[in-house]
């Protein structure tokens, strides 16, 4: 399943990277145990059976797992600091963390292709002690056909407050018995339902049937981000041929902005690049009216925040426009920050303006 935060594009899972022979590079971020000292009795090294596993081709309805066996072949005790995936769709995890010359153990890989499509190479980095050896790059290959083919992200684009606004979302397939269950909408102001199953596109070659899924926002959508709203189905039937008959979850994220009167620019408070931690930072996004007529902001609030201590202001520029600012600092671990500044105006029909801010910490 495909999972985005509003606007943010935090992780396309897109790495092409092939694994690497042993050297002392380390990824950008990336935290090391320093080498084994002498105390140690010697020096580790780490030796793996393989370093590329290819699952061939698989279906999008389940999980796939593997191994990568390894033994510290040096003199020395191995220390593994890390191991971490380029995608959250990739889980690597390993028993313990330390290894005696000549000890042999598994790292075992789980690659989930939900929300996949085609060609898929992911890098796993195993970062550990021995010093010739400092990040080793392992890699899963696979060729996903999923069940389902579809764009995830439907664009809205900006739509006027108070209307009702209607798209449509493509599927096609190739199993004539396809069936979708469990149609759902995330967001209260977002409904939608599936229309024209099974009608012919012979040009799609081997993906001969269309489906439809048509959203639609209503007119009591409130002002701002359509944030996080997704549309979620599943399919049922078989991707190929040569698959079971299986079921498959599938996400569409629903992207678009809600104005009337009152615009904001940017339409999200956030940071253009990504911040240290407990980093100072200051946000800032511009209110405005189209019709250039003069409001006033009567309050400023934060309304939901995953970090304490943060504080929201205003400064009128002029009649007819006002800067937000959201000051603080960043929290001492790393991740998304986000929330819901609740600015208040005199604007009828448009007096409490939700802003979301969201930043990411490295």
């Amino acid at each position: 399943m495909i999972v985005v935060i509003a606007t943010l594009t935090l992780a396309a899972c897109t790495d092409t990277a092939s694994p690497g022979e042993d050297r002392a590079s380390t990824p950008a971020g990336a935290t090391t145990t320093p080498a084994a000292s002498p105390t140690t009795g010697g020096t580790p090294r780490i030796t793996f059976a393989k370093r590329v596993h290819d699952f061939g081709v698989i279906a999008d309805a389940q999980d796939y797992s593997t191994t990568f066996r390894f033994t510290n072949t040096g003199t020395g005790t191995l220390v593994i600091a890390e191991v971490k995936a380029t995608c959250g769709c990739t889980v690597p995890t390993l028993a313990k963390t330390r290894y005696a010359p000549g000890e042999s153990a598994t790292l075992n890989v789980t690659f989930n292709p939900s929300g996949k499509a085609g060609k898929q190479n992911k890098t796993i980095s195993v970062v550990s002690n021995a010093p010739s050896q400092t990040v080793v790059k392992l890699a899963i290959r696979a060729d996903v056909r999923p069940l389902i083919h579809y764009k995830f992200l439907l664009k809205f684009g900006e739509l006027e407050l108070g209307q009702q606004h209607t798209r449509r979302v493509a599927l096609s397939y190739s199993d004539p018995d396809l069936r979708i269950t469990d149609l759902y909408s995330t967001n209260p102001h977002v409904s939608v339902k599936l229309i024209d199953v099974g009608v012919p596109n012979p040009a799609a070659g081997a993906l001969p049937y269309l489906a439809t899924l048509e959203v639609t926002v209503g007119s009591d959508a409130p002002w701002g981000l359509l944030a996080q709203t997704q549309v979620k189905f599943t399919g049922h039937g078989r991707a190929a041929a040569q698959f079971a008959p299986a079921a498959a979850p599938y996400t569409v994220m629903v992207n678009g902005q809600i104005f009337g009167d009152v615009r904001l620019d940017p339409i999200v408070l956030m940071s253009p690049a990504s911040l240290g931690r407990n980093q100072t930072f200051k946000l800032s996004a511009v209110l405005t009216r189209a019709s250039g007529a003069p409001f006033s902001v009567t309050d400023i609030r934060i309304t939901e925040t995953t970090i304490a201590g943060l504080k929201p202001s205003v400064v009128a520029n002029g009649p007819g426009t006002y800067t937000v600012y959201l000051d603080g600092a960043t929290p001492t671990s790393g991740g998304v920050v986000k929330g819901h500044v609740v600015v208040t105006t005199d604007v009828p029909g448009e007096e409490n303006l939700s802003i979301q801010f969201a930043m990411f910490v490295k």
